[in-house]
């Protein structure tokens, strides 16, 4: 049932002096606020993460230029091929302070930045919920903390952050004047301002206006028209950016045009592609095993508390026409594109919390007076106990984070630091390329492009700011897929040096590696980097040997030792021993099966399995391959017996036939 009634006017933030600090007051009991705190200190700690998302090569790009140049980006300066497209930054200032934090922190600034907003947006989403019912509530913490660990996975630095910053901002004074008509709402305007000009997603601010507008018309049956003026004027002020309706109308729309089946980047870019299209439950599996405790988990327990905690708000009669409206539209931004969960998480998870909150009967010691304060200073046993779980999960996390095992235990991307993960990121291959001042024109994956953006000083090929590259040369990227597109656009752009990942792109590694008219120059555990024949000839081919002769050298009887000593840690392990994934060497030994190193292959499979304190599989069976190339036939059948007991049956069957091969 929909709540008719007229609201009660609270008066917690009209007696502030200031319209911001509203935003300080409102219900942190004693225990609670313990353990809000302790939760923000893990949402940030999450967050403070090494840096391996490739977007941030074009942020910094950008925002360095935006400051030396002292002006906005025109036509596209950073590439060779698209000059003639535009570039509309809508995330220049986001870039400028990034690049204002990387001048002045270095790594460690930017890292710190974004987990400092992180542990904003969180503060801001338990502010949010307290608006709506008693944070010392035994519903209401734990679906807090299932809704920050949905969002966690979301957690590396880009502007989405900020803009969950600013969503959480909006719905808090929208919040605030439909409980306080005296409520100013100038703030609202100031927020959809510094939004406009930090990411093209501000269009969901817009969403939010209508959907109070339009709720707040039907609950009271008549129009506020200061709601609407300051939402006209909140609308008015996205046009306030360096590129006009361009920036506020004509951005958008492409990148909602994005998100629409058919769409090129919507079938080929993972993160477009619907959270519910079937990938996540694939999470759920590993190595043939089953998975708990991963972000699938916790985004699919987020739903099914969304659709529990909505119909009992419904059934209790809190729910409001604004909030059904909210619901709605975010529920189809999210059904839009998996990278928009976040949004749906910061709009919603209030409202889930209420509607648990809800059962919680009103003469208990959980009961809300008019200014929103708990009447009963005494917690119930159940609020207690669910307090204290959710602390005892969020230090178990912390303690996971430091070690790694939170994220080695799926198979993560994430390891706790500051630093470049110059193990995911092409670092190393840009400081290779200009440190021997190879400046000549280069073709790179599109996912180099940001980092070779920035670290190259010559323009790059392509990167993957999809609203600039556009659908028409993706389209031409993608001939890369085939032998016979890759030579055609060799020959229409004359490139002399040819970069990509090996792990994403084997068949790009098989076909250079095949041509006499390219050399192999580079190879580290990401990136490999091509020279045409006669260019920068100073530069030595690599050779195995150079490869595998700077690691260490293991002799037969210290391979089998390594092999019959192997034991990953246990669950309790990560909690006090440090974590590793041998991921980085299991894509090396693959790259070097690809190229015949078999020697190489060998040696770096081990020392992968030393360091590792984990199963790998795959490790562990493409070691094998190179020892049964190599005739070691002893060695590889204990790497293939070894991989047969960590899968299951299905799984390990391969294993088996290579022993068998072996054996005729």
């Amino acid at each position: 049932m929909l709540n008719e009634q007229q609201e009660p006017q609270h008066t917690v933030a009209a007696n502030n002096s200031s319209e911001i600090s509203g935003l300080l007051t409102g219900d942190w009991g004693k225990g609670v606020w313990w353990i809000l705190a302790i939760m923000a200190v893990m949402a940030m700690m999450l967050a403070f993460q090494e840096i391996r998302d490739l977007d941030i090569g074009f942020h910094l790009k950008a925002g360095e230029w935006i400051l030396q140049n002292m002006r906005f980006p025109g036509n596209d300066t950073f590439t060779y091929t698209i000059t003639d497209r535009p570039y509309i930054d809508m995330y220049w200032l986001y870039q400028v302070v990034l690049a204002i934090s990387n001048y002045a922190g270095g790594e460690f600034g930017m890292v710190l930045l974004n987990a400092l907003a992180v542990g904003a947006s969180v503060f801001l989403l338990f502010r949010r919920t307290a608006q709506l019912t008693p944070l010392r509530n035994s519903y209401v913490v734990p679906v807090l903390f299932v809704a920050v660990m949905t969002c966690s996975y979301f957690f590396f630095i880009r502007p989405h952050i900020f803009s969950w910053i600013f969503l959480n901002l909006l719905l808090f004074f929208l919040e605030r004047y439909r409980s306080n008509r005296s409520a100013s709402l100038w703030p609202i305007a100031v927020i959809m301002l510094l939004w406009v000009n930090t990411h093209a997603l501000f269009i969901l601010g817009w969403i939010v206006f209508f959907c109070y507008f339009v709720g707040d018309s039907l609950q009271h049956r008549k129009i506020d028209v200061n709601l609407l003026k300051w939402s006209a004027i909140a609308v008015a002020a996205c046009f306030v950016n360096p590129y006009f309706y361009k920036g506020a109308v004509l951005l958008p729309l492409e990148q909602f045009g994005f998100l629409q089946s058919g769409n090129l980047y919507k079938d080929m870019i993972g993160e477009y592609m619907s959270p519910f299209s079937g990938f996540t439950f694939v999470w759920y599996t590993l190595d043939g095993g089953f998975i708990l405790f991963q972000p699938a988990f916790f985004f699919h327990l987020f739903i099914l508390l969304t659709a529990t905690g909505l119909l009992i708000r419904w059934i209790r009669g809190g729910v409001r026409w604004h909030e059904i409206l909210l619901f709605i539209f975010f529920t189809f931004v999210l059904l839009s594109a998996f990278k928009n969960i976040g949004y749906f998480v910061v709009a919603i998870a209030p409202i889930v919390a209420a509607g648990f909150a809800s059962l919680v009967k009103k003469n208990g010691g959980d009961t809300v007076s008019e200014n929103n304060a708990p009447t009963n200073t005494a917690t119930t046993t159940a609020t207690r106990w669910s307090l204290a779980a959710v602390g005892v999960l969020c230090v178990a996390t912390c303690v996971r984070v430091i070690t790694n095992d939170y994220w080695v235990a799926w198979r993560g991307l994430g390891t706790f630091g500051y630093h470049f993960a110059d193990n995911k990121m092409p670092i190393k291959a840009a400081e290779f390329i200009r440190s021997n001042n190879l400046d000549g024109r280069i073709l790179n994956q599109i996912n180099f492009g940001g980092i070779f953006m920035w670290k190259l000083r010559q323009p790059i090929f392509i990167d993957a700011r999809n609203e600039v590259i556009g659908e028409k040369f993706f389209a031409e990227y993608l001939r890369m897929a085939t032998d016979t597109g890759k030579l055609a656009l060799i020959e229409q752009y004359h490139p002399v040096i040819i970069s990509f990942p090996h792990k994403n792109e084997p068949p790009w590694l098989r076909f250079f590696q095949s041509r006499p008219d390219w050399r192999l120059v580079y190879l580290d555990q990401v990136a490999v980097v091509f020279l045409k024949q006669g260019y920068a000839p100073q530069i030595p081919t690599i050779t195995e040997r150079d490869l595998y002769s700077t690691g260490p050298q293991r002799s037969k009887e210290q391979m089998k030792s390594i092999l019959a000593n192997f034991s990953p840690d246990g669950f309790f392990d990560g909690f006090f021993r440090q974590q590793y994934s041998p991921s980085s060497e299991s894509d090396m030994v693959k790259a070097c099966l690809r190229l015949g190193w078999n020697n190489a292959a060998a040696q770096i499979g081990i020392e992968g399995m030393r360091r590792s304190t984990i199963n790998y599989p795959d490790l562990i069976f493409n070691t094998g391959i190179a020892f049964e190339r190599l005739r070691e036939y002893g060695i590889a059948e204990r790497c293939y017996r070894l991989h047969e007991e960590m899968v299951t049956t299905d799984n390990g069957a391969k294993s088996v036939r290579r022993m068998e091969q072996m054996g005729r």
